[in-house]
């Protein structure tokens, strides 16, 4: 019988959320790690597209969508004089404010973006995991002690807190 991801008991996962073969055999053998109904998965695999909504969506709560409206309706691949793409300052402006997100297509941050005491301005960001469908997120952060243990046991490859998104984002 082949087991859902979509059918845990624990480790929620709503039909809206996208998985693949990888993610789902992830999802199904991690969800005896919570107590029921423990926590819910928030995002799994992503277009490029779906990066870009959640970047306008951002854009909106930081109230930054006014200062860069043409980052709110242009297509993914759309550039400027300069080279640089459309959304890719509003992106980086984001970065900056300390919300946790990949480009939709590898973009280099323009402003101050500081990453584990490093500052990334002027380097390359390559996109989310989401896309090549390696990741998930968490809804919340209540979860790390779980999530450090699944590390611990060799079951993920890794996390990260994003504290301004208020989720765990977890490498598969």
């Amino acid at each position: 019988m082949k087991w859902s991801a979509y059918d845990n008991k624990n480790l929620l996962v709503p039909e809206k959320v996208l998985l693949n073969e990888h993610l789902n055999s992830t999802l199904c053998a991690i969800d005896k790690y919570w107590p029921p109904k423990g926590e819910t998965v928030t995002s799994g695999v992503r277009s490029p597209e779906d990066s870009l909504r959640i970047i306008r969506t951002y854009l909106k709560s930081k109230d930054l969508a006014r200062i860069y409206p043409d980052a709110m309706t242009c297509a993914i691949d759309a550039r400027l004089p300069n080279g640089y793409y459309v959304w890719q300052m509003a992106w980086s402006h984001l970065l900056n404010k300390g919300v946790i997100i990949n480009p939709p297509l590898p973009a280099a941050c323009l402003m101050d973006y500081i990453r584990n005491g490093k500052n990334k301005k002027g380097q390359v960001i390559n996109q989310s995991p989401h896309i090549r469908g390696t990741a998930i997120d968490l809804s919340g952060t209540d979860s790390e002690v779980i999530v450090k243990r699944l590390v611990e046991d060799k079951m993920i490859r890794g996390y990260l807190l994003e504290r301004e998104n208020n989720c765990i984002h977890i490498d598969v």
